[in-house]
């Protein structure tokens, strides 16, 4: 997808992410309603990387990701690796030290699920964890890292590559 295919309307709704979800002073309700004027999957891909995930809302926003229609599997997948997996890679939830750990394996353990057997309403944006994996880590330690980390959920997703979060006309929105 290139940028422009994205309309106005949906850049100015993704921009109102970019703010802190609590700073935004919405209720649970007003948030839901702006999540559900989101309209295709492009656009919903781009949605977890904009969210402060240590906002209160943040994890009711990306459950409401994960169960949406228009959720794909390269969203799923890429919201996976933005929480982080190395940290639990290979652990179960009894393993878990406390709520917030218990919670983000859980997270981990569903889309790992999901991903295997492919259970999303599409799989037409590709994600390459090696992307995200090269942002934030040497390459030099990546095997040693993930090994708890299924080879599955390692490989891209099929579908098309989009435009990276960064090249987006955020200056552009009228």
């Amino acid at each position: 997808m290139s940028v422009s295919e994205l309309t106005q309307e949906q850049l100015r709704r993704l921009n109102t992410f970019t703010d802190d979800l609590v700073n935004m002073d919405l209720s649970e309700e007003q948030l839901f309603s702006l999540l559900e004027k989101m309209t295709s999957p492009e656009e919903l891909y781009y949605l977890p990387w904009l969210i402060n995930w240590d906002d209160e809302l943040a994890e009711k926003t990306i459950d409401w990701i994960l169960e949406s229609p228009l959720c794909d599997a390269g969203t799923a997948l890429s919201i996976y690796w933005l929480n982080q997996p190395v940290d639990s890679a290979g652990k179960k939830i009894a393993d878990a030290y406390d709520d917030w750990e218990r919670r983000k394996i859980s997270l981990h353990l569903s889309i790992e699920q999901r991903i295997k057997s492919m259970s999303f309403p599409s799989a037409k944006i590709q994600y390459d964890p090696k992307w995200h994996w090269a942002y934030w880590n040497d390459e030099d330690v990546e095997d040693e890292d993930i090994a708890g980390i299924p080879e599955y959920m390692r490989a891209p997703t099929p579908g098309r590559k989009i435009a990276d979060i960064r090249e987006l006309p955020w200056n552009d929105i009228a």
